[in-house]
């Protein structure tokens, strides 16, 4: 059995989003699985290891896109999963509040961002 080395709670997350990598932009019809840490998204690579990516998940009509940038950890031909690295403090709320209104029990979430510093 492998041990469990996620900090951060995934939950299921069925939304179109976008990938800007090296000047190329990707529609990902669906990103699967998102966390305060980072996501994973149904679109075809591979893409190189570590390299710098914006991931861009479209909001509200009142408010703009959330945008966050990250690093490449895996990818293959159907999914790639990201790292989170940077994040505005606009934007980590609005992921945080994303995340809350979608979890299971929203004081598992709180608890995960209350004891990593520099998440809230």
């Amino acid at each position: 059995m492998t041990e469990e080395r996620r900090r951060f709670t995934r939950l299921h997350f069925d939304q179109e989003a976008q990938l800007t990598l090296n000047d190329g932009r990707y529609q990902v019809k669906n990103l699967t699985n998102i966390s305060v840490g980072g996501c994973k998204l149904e679109i075809s690579g591979p893409f190189e290891r570590g390299s710098r990516v914006t991931l861009t998940l479209p909001l509200y009509s009142t408010t703009p896109d959330l945008e966050i940038i990250g690093a490449i950890e895996r990818s293959d031909e159907k999914f790639t999963s990201i790292r989170f690295t940077e994040i505005t403090p606009e934007n980590l709320t609005h992921l945080h509040n994303m995340i809350r209104l979608h979890a299971e029990d929203a004081d598992v979430i709180d608890a995960e961002i209350h004891s990593h510093p520099g998440l809230h």
